[in-house]
């Protein structure tokens, strides 16, 4: 049995237990690198840093190809799929190398590409179930940004039957939430924002911990929903400022892909956040962008379409005046985004410690997430917290301090995240983004 088709029953069996594969070796290590640790960055050190060919110790062709895309390393993929195709005439392994190529079409924003790919993989009667979802998933996700809709639906509507088979497959997870995605722009966006909101739920009830790109995902979907929403509201001739949650939001999309190391969807993240968060920031997040534009053609294609998200036109004459500043090489403000520790996602019930990743249940906690809900409004008073979270009495510092100090250090004990008094003020020192 070939590395490939051996590797494919291990990650099968993850899909259906969600159980991590315990045989030691560099594929394990790869795997669990890039899927359980979501560490991009370590994950290209380890295909970087293969050095023993031989057909017993060489590192699996797909993890090293998946593992390459998870990072952004898009060219290096591309090379990989073509000595994937080399390898083996088998057509098992063509119907694979077709997935990779449509993954890589994918990333790459060419969508009529990974659409044909997709589409002809899908021919293939030698693709395994477990391949065929996730080619699915891209094929539906191709024809949404196509705008075809009908057969979006159409290609999930067959992927939900396999998620059935592979709950706990990612790619399961991504067919979901472009399900959301499309119920925002069919049955409103409150409808796909509560879909979001069941698959938040559907991951706390099976009391696992989730991975930080099932999170991000899910971060993902909103924000594109988000996102909608503001474009259609500028549609309509809407002059309402941003809204705070889709500033956020943005940033902490930014903060996630940038402790995940995922190279493109960092930059994605920094195109949305040039729009979108505080205008300090604005020329920080385009030079960021403008250095990764050489090796994402897709940036250059969505920077119109972001732009169309704008609340004016002079605003979006200004992004492309600050594009063109960098180009020729004029001066850039260094004012960079705070440094973010932890996310705390309120409507999910869930917090989010970043580097190392932890994932903390807020469920059954009731009062701290009262009392997050405040502190997310920025630093206030003691007697202000006391206020909102209480509410039951006037405050008075010697009766109440103690209750506000036990409920701080609940947090800092349950989430990591540190809130100190500073002239009376309460305020976050350890970065907290709370959403």
């Amino acid at each position: 049995m070939s590395l490939i088709k051996s590797w494919n029953q291990v990650e099968a069996h993850k899909s259906k237990t969600g159980e991590f594969p315990s045989t030691p070796g560099a594929d394990h290590d790869l795997y669990l690198t890039w899927i359980k640790q979501c560490d991009a960055r370590k994950a290209h050190a380890l295909v970087l840093s293969q050095t023993d060919k031989s057909s017993q110790n060489r590192l699996n062709e797909l993890l090293k190809i998946r593992a390459l895309l998870f990072r952004g390393q898009l060219s290096q993929a591309d090379a990989e799929i073509q000595n994937l195709q080399k390898l083996d005439s088998d057509p098992e392994l063509q119907g694979e190398a077709l997935l990779e190529q449509a993954r890589l079409a994918a990333f790459q924003g060419d969508w009529s590409l990974a659409y044909s790919l997709s589409k002809t993989a899908l021919g293939s009667r030698n693709l395994e179930a477990l391949s065929r979802l996730s080619t699915l998933q891209v094929h539906a996700l191709a024809s949404f940004e196509l705008g075809n809709l009908l057969e979006a639906v159409s290609a999930l509507n067959i992927a939900e039957a396999l998620t059935e088979l592979f709950p706990f497959s990612i790619s399961a997870l991504y067919a979901k939430v472009l399900r959301a995605r499309i119920a925002a722009r069919e049955e409103g966006v409150q409808t796909g924002l509560n879909r979001l909101v069941q698959l938040w739920d559907a991951i706390r009830s099976s009391s696992r911990v989730p991975t930080a790109d099932e999170v991000h995902t899910l971060i993902f979907g909103e924000l594109d929903i988000l996102k909608f929403e503001r474009l259609n509201q500028n549609r309509t001739g809407s002059s309402t400022p941003l809204p705070i949650v889709l500033s956020k939001t943005c940033l902490a999309s930014f903060h996630m892909t940038e402790a995940m190391g995922e190279q493109l969807y960092s930059a994605l993240a920094a195109l949305d956040s040039a729009v979108c968060a505080d205008p300090k920031l604005r020329e920080w997040f385009l030079t960021r962008l403008n250095q990764c534009r050489a090796e994402f053609k897709r940036i250059d294609r969505l920077i119109p379409e972001v732009l169309e998200q704008t609340t004016a036109s002079s605003l979006s004459g200004l992004l492309l005046q600050s594009l063109e500043k960098l180009n020729s090489g004029g001066s850039t403000p260094l004012q960079k985004p705070s440094d973010v520790n932890y996310i705390i996602f309120l409507k999910a019930r869930w917090a989010f410690r970043l580097k190392p990743w932890q994932a903390i249940d807020l469920e059954s906690h009731p009062k701290i997430i009262r009392a997050l809900q405040v502190l997310a409004e920025g630093p206030l008073s003691k007697a202000a917290l006391f206020d909102r979270v209480w509410g039951n009495a006037r405050y008075a510092s010697r009766l109440h301090d103690p209750l506000i100090w036990y409920v701080l250090s609940r947090i800092k004990k349950l989430i990591g995240a540190n809130f100190k008094t500073k002239n009376g003020i309460i305020e976050s020192t350890d970065g907290v983004m709370i959403l």
